[in-house]
């Protein structure tokens, strides 16, 4: 390692950006491309840094610490295929490198070959057993085939050897929620506001989140957050009620889109920022305390047998004719590669699900873009959303917010299920804790979906006839 080397990656393990460019600031060459581009991944500018690497490659060759960077850069933008090559490119030169076993097999399974990906990862973790990180890749990749058992293990391991590993803590509430039990999982799944990016789309400064119990709300001016997604914010608004007996008053912010749909709930509701990770001013909001909408399951002690019943949202309804409303596709997440990796194993497309509608005959179609079109813009946001469904007698739907709408309804909802099944809807049965109308069709393995639209078309046309 030469000393512009040393010196610039100190500064970049430190955090000191500014001095790591002040380092490389007149130097030339693949070493200084390197370097900023190890700079720009710090800052998580993938792009920079992919044409920093490439720069380089261009003039040191097939340099396997070169190859690894380009590989990295190109699996955050996206690029799976690409960054498959390149860790494949590293592992014929060197087969002995556990890293680039780890990062070709999250490559793989971001590609769907998951079976190549549990192998890679299996091997690169029985190779360094007490790498934190190849202990947590190995839990994600056990959660994907249905191996919670296994998944838990390994979570832990990760825990074992880096007790400040949060992803890792995250991954094992998630596992154990999936599992049902969620006593042991709510404490955990608070570390997710310890995780590296925020996962909730907005952010704040001042006043901490409420660490204490329901007691210490007892005639209080709380403030509750929505977090996530607007499936997850029409799931947890449930607790906003039971709250409100306790708390002296409730300012609940939310995403615009779901603004009037919850105007029926004891809060003042407040809009949320629309730019995701945006920090979050307190000035001119008075609150004694602030909590979000998932964290409430905790502060209730929320158990499979002692759920709340969801919200009453609506009570009126629009008749379009058709009683069959389908939803075959959640929003895409097209800035997020990760994220829509997974849009992409809950989603199908409008051809897989034909035959569903084929089987109803005369439906609505509840994708937004859809709702938009049949309404002539109409259908602005989920009010008008769920005074469609609230005329429906049935939904079917894959893992999406209109699950939750049709469940908070009260709607029979047939939920379409991928074989890794999000946490809330647990790995077996047909019946959810959450909504006592859903109906939920699972996969039998991973990425079968033909056998499930097979059961819901032929229990549909069954339906249909009457049986």
């Amino acid at each position: 390692m030469t000393p512009l080397t040393r010196r610039t990656m100190a500064h970049i393990a430190s955090g000191n950006l500014i001095a790591a460019d002040e380092a490389v600031r007149d130097a030339t060459g693949a070493e200084a491309l390197m370097l900023r581009g190890r700079i720009a991944l710090r800052r998580h500018d993938w792009l920079t840094a992919h044409d920093h690497f490439q720069q380089a490659l261009a003039e040191n060759g097939s340099d396997p610490d070169l190859l690894m960077c380009l590989g990295s850069a190109q699996y955050e933008l996206g690029f799976f295929e690409k960054a498959a090559a390149s860790f494949e490119a590293i592992i014929l030169g060197n087969i002995n490198l556990p890293m680039a076993w780890q990062k070709y097999g999250f490559c793989l399974a971001m590609m769907q070959r998951f079976p190549e990906a549990l192998s890679c990862i299996e091997r690169a973790q029985s190779m360094e057993p007490e790498n934190p990180e190849f202990n947590h890749t190995l839990a994600v990749i056990c959660a994907l085939f249905g191996m919670d058992e296994g998944a838990l293990h390994h979570s832990r391991l990760a825990q074992k050897y880096r007790p400040d590993y949060t992803v890792a803590q995250v991954c094992e509430a998630a596992t154990l929620l999936r599992m049902g039990r969620w006593a042991e999982a709510w404490p955990k799944w608070e570390a997710r506001w310890q995780l590296p990016t925020p996962i909730a789309p907005w952010w704040y400064r001042g006043q901490p989140l409420y660490q204490g119990d329901l007691e210490g709300l007892r005639g209080k001016r709380v403030l509750l957050r929505s977090e996530q997604g607007y499936g997850d914010s029409i799931h947890f608004a449930r607790y906003v009620e039971p709250l409100s007996r306790i708390a002296g008053s409730i300012v609940l912010e939310t995403q615009a889109e779901l603004a009037r749909l919850f105007s029926c709930l004891p809060a003042e509701i407040l809009i949320a920022p629309k730019m995701e990770h945006q920090v979050r001013a307190l000035d001119g909001i008075e609150f004694d305390e602030q909590t979000s909408l998932m964290s409430l399951p905790l502060l209730f002690g929320t158990t499979p047998e002692n759920v709340p019943e969801p919200v009453s949202l609506f009570t009126g309804k629009q008749d379009w004719g058709a009683k069959i409303g389908l939803c075959y596709a959640g929003g895409p997440r097209h800035e997020d590669p990760q994220a829509h990796a997974v849009d992409l194993r809950r989603s199908l497309t409008a051809e897989q699900f034909l035959p569903i509608g084929h089987a109803a005959g005369e439906y609505i179609l509840l994708q937004q873009d859809a709702l938009a079109r049949m309404t002539n813009g109409a259908c602005r946001d989920w009010y008008d959303t769920a005074a469609i469904v609230a005329g429906l007698d049935l939904v079917i739907t894959v893992d999406t917010a209109v699950a939750h709408l049709a469940g908070s309804l009260g709607k029979p909802v047939w939920l379409l299920s991928r074989f890794d099944a999000c946490w809330r809807w647990g790995l077996y049965g047909e019946k959810s804790s959450w909504y006592s109308s859903m109906k939920i069709y699972r996969q039998p393995r991973l990425l079968d979906w033909d056998s499930v639209i097979r059961r819901v078309v032929e229990e549909l046309r069954g339906r249909m006839n009457g049986r």
